[in-house]
């Protein structure tokens, strides 16, 4: 489960930096590379979304214990859920660095 997820943040951010890169290309930085950046946008995820996995999978088994309390499956339900929320609201600022990178440079053309 931890390498899943790592791989599958792997592919999704470098999928994104390579978009991110080619619409600087295209509108206002012809001289801008596919490739910059990405290595390291890969690794990062790769790390943290292996991290996430770990995390999830850690309180899914915590939380499946038979002598563990309500009260404790509840807290571990509530922490799983912030898991989620924060992973979800990296993915969203990802989401918006490309558009707001697309939206910069289609202002910049316009002004050309």
């Amino acid at each position: 489960m931890m390498a899943e997820g790592g791989v599958e943040e792997f592919f999704q951010e470098t999928t994104q930096n390579i978009a991110t890169n080619w619409t600087v290309q295209q509108t206002y930085d012809a001289s801008q590379t596919l490739l910059e950046g990405v290595g390291e946008a890969g690794l990062f995820a790769l790390m943290s979304g292996g991290i996430f996995s770990g995390m999830s999978g850690a309180i899914q088994r915590l939380a499946n214990d038979p002598n563990l309390s309500e009260e404790d499956k509840i807290k571990l339900s509530q922490a799983q859920e912030n898991l989620r929320e924060y992973e979800r609201q990296l993915k969203a600022q990802s989401f918006n660095d490309i558009k707001q990178s697309y939206e910069i440079g289609q202002r910049v053309n316009k002004n050309k």
